[in-house]
Order: structure tokens, then sequence, then C-alpha cells
């Protein structure tokens, strides 16, 4: 690249900026993406700058990424995390005929299916793709009405409800899954 990126007027040590380029792809003369982003690094360490941040326009730009690193990292996690905490504890009553706490659970995962479900969507956004967002809010209705079916059973000691309600939920859980393995893809 042969036109350096200058900043100016310099930025303080301690303070921020988002620079926003673009760089389109093929066109002659253009640096590339990784030209920018160097250019663009280099120029801010010359700026003595401890924290920068760019945000590049191209042809490589992925939304679906950008979706997962700013709100998806932080809401997949806690739903495979209850999952599993049923299946741990739903093996444990099993053995011992006591349903109380896979009733906790279930009533825990109705609750952080219910808070996803509710998000507003200025605090999380859906999902830039529309068959994942279509997917992932189907598979969270269908686990957290399969939740709440879980908890009424436990409560009921309903074995046989509790177990139809358990299995019910796992094309949704496994739906779920693949949505969360394709946006982190997407973000790697």
């Amino acid at each position: 690249m042969n036109n350096p990126v200058e900043i100016t007027p310099p930025i303080p040590a301690g303070a921020t900026r988002t620079i926003t380029m673009s760089v389109p792809p093929a066109v002659s003369g253009t640096p590339t993406t990784a030209e920018a982003l160097c250019a663009a690094t280099k120029a801010a360490a010359n700026n003595s700058v401890s924290w920068f941040e760019a945000t590049i326009s191209a042809g490589v730009f992925n939304p679906v990424a950008a979706w997962y690193e700013n709100y998806g990292a932080q809401v997949f996690p806690l739903i495979p995390t209850d999952y599993k905490q049923i299946g741990v504890d739903g093996e444990k009553a099993s053995k011992t005929g006591d349903l109380s706490t896979v009733r906790s659970d279930c009533s825990q995962f109705a609750s952080d299916l219910k808070t996803e479900i509710d998000y507003p969507k200025t605090q999380v956004p859906p999902i830039p793709n529309t068959t994942y967002e279509a997917e992932w809010q189907s598979s969270l209705h269908g686990l957290y009405s399969n939740a709440v079916a879980c908890a009424s059973a436990a409560k009921a000691k309903n074995a046989a409800t509790l177990g139809s309600s358990l299995t019910a939920m796992l094309p949704f859980f496994h739906t779920y899954s693949a949505v969360i393995l394709a946006v982190e893809k997407a973000a790697l």
C-alpha cells in the first residue's frame, strides 16, 4: 500500500477512536482489507494508542459474526447449561424417585428461556440471518413450552408426563445447538 493512513488529530494515550474505512473489493489501486487494516493499526501505533478499534467494510464483512461477538456469545451459553443440568438431575431422580430437583431445574430452564425469548430487540437484535433467527426463535419457544410441562409434571410427580416433556425437548435442543454452531462458525 503506497498511501499511509494518518490519524489526525493524534489520539491521546488512553483514549479510543473508532475508524471506519470502506475498502471496495476488486477495485484497481484500492488496498486490500489486510493492507488497510495494517495501515490503520500502524497509524494507531504511531499515535501511541493503547486501544484501537477499526471497522473494515469490505466484501468479507460478516454481519452474523458481528452479531455473535456482540450478543450471541453472551446469550447462547445459558440454555445448554440449564439443559445439561436437567439431564444430570433427571438421571438421579430416575434412581431415587425424588423429582423436586428436576422440578427446580425445569422451572429455572423455563425462566431462562422466557428471558431469552423476551429480550428487547434494542438489547439483543435478531440474528442477521433470517433462517438462523427463525430456527433460534422456534427452538426457544419449543424448549420453553416443554420446560413448563416438565416443571408441572415434576410438581405433580407424574413421571410419565415428565419423561414425555423431556423427550419432546430433544429436537428443539438439537435445532438450538445447530444454530449456535452455525453462528459460531460464522464468527471464526
